[in-house]
């Protein structure tokens, strides 16, 4: 578990109430190559008392907070290195207590490949988007203003071409807002229901593997009650 990356232990003994001097000792005596079992049978004294069970999540924990100091080191240095990094994002990526919020806040400086939002910019159709978000009165009579884009050089045909394009912008845009995602996440938690359907494929029977999957050929329910057990019940059901 070695490792020269810096992380606060004393806030990962508060997270699992355990004492400080005794998560700082454990810390140490694993890095140093010593093993759970032998630091619960013969350095007990120097961890004040922690049982193998604790010892484990210390490990898991410190591996944990490793793991996110090490990638938000490196997200910094591609942000920087794009020279995008602002003293208000530094702050947001050294606070992110998660990988998701993490991933949220690097999501717009991620490299990306040629995604519907970056063609449609190739076609020029940005400005609209940025007119429509603002609510700008050039863009009140949508379909007229939409015209004015047509270009058959860029592969924009017609004013609806133009709209998709700039509706694959506007979704991006705000895809890679971390507040929006974070917010989504949240709604979604709160208010999402999981169903699933038998999808009946004409002159084909149903197999004896799939019978066992009876219970989610018309399932639905609110994500918070679903167990971990009928996802991965439906997971094995859409391979059936």
């Amino acid at each position: 578990m070695s490792s020269t990356t810096v992380i606060d232990l004393r806030r990962i003994a508060k997270q699992l109430g355990l004492p400080e001097e005794g998560v700082l000792a454990a810390v140490q005596l694993i890095d140093e190559g010593n093993t759970v079992p032998f630091i619960t049978r013969y350095r007990r004294d120097q961890t004040s008392g922690l049982d193998e069970l604790q010892l484990r999540s210390i490990t898991g924990a410190v591996g944990k907070a490793r793991q996110l100091a090490d990638r938000k080191q490196t997200i910094l240095r591609t942000i920087e290195g794009q020279g995008k990094l602002t003293p208000e994002l530094r702050e947001e990526i050294d606070a992110a207590e998660n990988t998701k919020v993490l991933e949220d806040l690097y999501l717009p400086f991620k490299p990306k490949r040629l995604s519907l939002a970056e063609q449609a910019k190739q076609k020029r159709l940005e400005p609209l988007a940025r007119e429509i978000i603002a609510a700008d009165s050039q863009a009140a009579d949508l379909e007229k203003r939409a015209a004015d884009f047509v270009d058959d050089d860029s592969g924009v045909a017609t004013a609806a071409d133009a709209l998709l394009g700039v509706g694959h912008i506007i979704a991006d845009l705000f895809s890679s807002r971390a507040d929006v995602r974070q917010r989504l996440r949240k709604l979604l938690f709160q208010k999402a229901r999981l169903r699933s359907l038998r999808i009946e494929t004409p002159g084909k029977a149903l197999t004896k593997t799939a019978k066992h999957f009876r219970d989610y050929f018309d399932f639905d329910e609110h994500l918070q009650k679903v167990p971990p057990h009928r996802v991965l019940a439906m997971n094995r059901g859409e391979r059936a």
